[in-house]
């Protein structure tokens, strides 16, 4: 299983999904070799995604690396 932890200073959500609030921390292989990056699970409304359409499921992260203040990147699929 790879590390999951609860993300530091997360919003209080209503009605969250399980997975907001936390964060996980693969190890990837980029461009410059292998790096372990952060991902910060996060509400898409976080991303300024309010609406979606009825069923569906929106995936927001933040990126970044692990103890580092570098984000590199907010992703949304």
């Amino acid at each position: 299983m790879r590390p999951r932890a609860f993300t530091p200073n997360a919003p209080d959500y209503q009605h969250p999904k399980p997975f907001w609030g936390t964060s996980r921390f693969p190890i990837a292989v980029m461009g410059v070799g292998v790096a372990r990056l952060r991902l910060d699970f996060l509400a898409s409304s976080e991303l300024g995604f309010d609406e979606r359409p009825e069923g569906s499921v929106l995936l927001a992260v933040s990126v970044g690396l692990p103890n580092g203040p570098l984000k590199t990147a907010d992703m949304l699929h």
